[in-house]
């Protein structure tokens, strides 16, 4: 493994987990801070801060995930994930095709396992 993806200091790479734990705290303490000062009789209120709230959360979960992220999950096939990225996608548009979609990413994912187990 290169040192950059197992140094989470490593030049090139140690900025951006701090910079995503910085946003958090920026949108959880600025969704309080606007939720504490706005009157509740504003419409914009519950949407703005529920907003800024859930993305200081999100931005959270983020950081937590990183080093995670950061490898490759190694029992999944190369092409898995962008295939998988691509039926989310299609779902996405069309909810209807659900039912063409996940078991067509299933028989791929499925034969891609097997040819993995027969070649070795």
């Amino acid at each position: 493994m290169p040192p950059s993806t197992t140094n989470p200091a490593a030049p090139g790479t140690g900025w951006r987990r701090p910079l995503i734990l910085v946003l958090s705290i920026v949108l959880l303490a600025v969704g309080a801070f606007v939720r504490a000062t706005t009157d509740e009789s504003s419409g914009h209120w519950n949407f703005g801060t529920g907003t800024l709230l859930r993305l200081g959360l999100t931005f959270g979960a983020l950081w937590l995930a990183w080093p995670s992220l950061q490898r490759p999950a190694s029992w999944l096939p190369a092409g898995m994930p962008f295939l998988m990225l691509v039926g989310v996608g299609v779902i996405a548009a069309q909810p209807r095709l659900v039912v063409a979609v996940v078991p067509a990413i299933g028989l791929l994912f499925a034969l891609s396992v097997a040819v993995r187990i027969f070649r070795t």
